[in-house]
């Protein structure tokens, strides 16, 4: 059970840490779409790869100085990462729920699963 108790502050701390990463990767997208020749259209590939890599990434910093859990603490720090993002499009007024959100978030937990295993496997390396 300590684990778990473990695992929710080092979480909780990492998707903090991811949400600031992924608000500084959308907005040096905006500054490349608004002062470079680069597509529009690019707009949603450019988000969404915004929102896998910092969930990875905050996935990967959960788990890493810990040793173990990697799968339990990339997992929840993902799941925190869909409740910010649910909390967050309630605020929007032309959201709709859809298969592609649902989708986008079952991404975004596994993305952040993936980190925490691949730091797990990184730092036992590394102290072996």
């Amino acid at each position: 059970m300590n684990i778990l108790n473990n695992a929710y502050k080092s979480s909780f701390i990492a998707s903090l840490i991811s949400l600031f990463m992924c608000i500084i990767l959308l907005l040096l997208c905006a500054f490349l779409v608004t002062y470079s020749d680069i597509s529009e259209d690019l707009i949603p590939i450019m988000a969404n790869t915004s929102l896998y890599l910092s969930s990875f990434v905050g996935g990967f910093i959960s788990a890493f100085k810990k040793n173990s859990g990697g799968l339990v603490r990339g997992l929840i720090c993902g799941l925190c990462l869909c409740i910010f993002l649910c909390i967050t499009a309630v605020f929007i007024p032309a959201f709709k729920l859809s298969l592609m959100f649902l989708v986008k978030l079952l991404l975004t937990a596994v993305f952040s699963a993936a980190g925490g295993i691949l730091s797990v496997n990184i730092s036992y390396k590394k102290h072996r």
